[in-house]
């Protein structure tokens, strides 16, 4: 009895490490996405964190499909936030993180924060975002991320 309690024990707590160590990874995915577009920054956008027929909504409406055309909307995006702001960041709040095998979702408040060029004012904004990934040959990509506007605080 006792020598089956600590079998369970055990089990449970590797199980427990694994999610652990799976959260982690997918939260170094999502990260790496956001510090893309941050200004002053030359973070490169590695399209391995994207699934081929990964699926994108922004929080203005528009969509991208596929790999290729999500990064090339992100390098798009970036390099017009250059020329609006002197800094810009994004940063995940509250990163929510469900684990089921190879498949993830994980929901988070987008802040994001710049500067001006014109004016050198300071804004912010800020949206919900879902992400939902999957793990092909060990490593996590995100194969869909919806964004929704939040009303100004």
């Amino acid at each position: 009895m006792c020598r089956n309690l600590v079998l369970l024990a055990s089990i449970l707590m590797s199980a427990g490490t694994w999610a652990v160590e799976e959260e982690v990874a997918i939260r170094e995915v999502i990260q790496q996405q956001l510090m893309f577009t941050k200004i002053p920054g030359d973070t490169k956008l590695d399209p391995g964190i994207y699934t081929g027929d990964v699926y994108m909504m922004w929080p203005n409406g528009e969509t991208h499909r596929g790999q290729n055309d999500v990064v090339s909307a992100f390098e798009k995006y970036r390099k017009q936030l250059a020329k609006d702001f002197t800094t810009f960041e994004f940063k995940a709040e509250d990163l929510q993180i469900r684990v089921n095998g190879d498949f993830a979702w994980a929901t988070t408040r987008i802040l994001m924060n710049a500067t001006t060029q014109e004016k050198k004012q300071p804004v912010s904004d800020r949206s919900w975002s879902t992400f939902v990934l999957n793990k092909k040959d060990g490593k996590w990509r995100i194969a869909h991320e919806h964004n929704s506007p939040l009303p100004p605080a």
